[in-house]
């Protein structure tokens, strides 16, 4: 059984417990992580405010170039774009591009830019790990996350619940959550 057909069967029922379709969160930073991510000044909120749209842009590439640092992988080109209503960012792994909304870039706080950028860049692992498996220490999760880019659930057509917990977006969003927490109380 591949992960559709066992997410299919839990879409059926409530989805009131939803550990049935957590993905195995098997990353953690450690404080020396933390603390290099940290170093970034251009994140820290009263620095953001004192940043222009494109020095802003500047610390989320560093941002981006030491999570790929930390997870082993190339770093990506960031790119700042006018994107739609409640899009954030996306990322291309045709062209190996992150995109973040401008609007991010003008945001008060820098949190949901780090939060976008942590989340595409997971996005950027994931399909360096399926390219490259040995990157990464679970197997299952990267046959997973393969199986998924073959048979992705977009928001439109299966709905916010479907695409939200399927194995790519789950990780992403979950790591996007935790590089956030990094820069929270800073």
């Amino acid at each position: 059984m591949n992960w559709v057909s066992g997410f299919e069967g839990a879409l059926g029922r409530e989805l009131d417990d939803r550990s049935e379709l957590e993905v195995t969160r098997g990353f953690e930073l450690s404080e020396v992580e933390s603390d290099y991510l940290r170093q970034i000044e251009g994140l820290s909120p009263e620095r953001w405010s004192e940043l222009s749209l494109d020095e802003r842009l500047e610390a989320l590439r560093e941002l981006e170039h030491r999570l790929a640092d930390i997870e082993g992988r190339p770093p990506v080109e960031l790119r700042g774009e006018c994107l739609g209503a409640g899009q954030c960012g996306y990322f291309d792994g045709r062209e190996g591009i992150m995109v973040i909304s401008e609007g991010l870039l003008q945001a008060d706080s820098p949190l949901e830019a780090i939060d976008t950028v942590a989340h595409e860049g997971r996005h950027a692992f994931q399909h360096y790990a399926v390219a490259h498996p040995e990157v990464h220490d679970d197997p299952f999760e990267v046959a997973a996350w393969r199986d998924n880019f073959a048979n992705y659930l977009t928001a439109e057509l299966y709905g916010y619940e479907a695409y939200r917990y399927q194995p790519v977006e789950a990780d992403a969003w979950a790591y996007g959550e935790m590089i956030r927490k990094v820069f929270v109380d800073v």
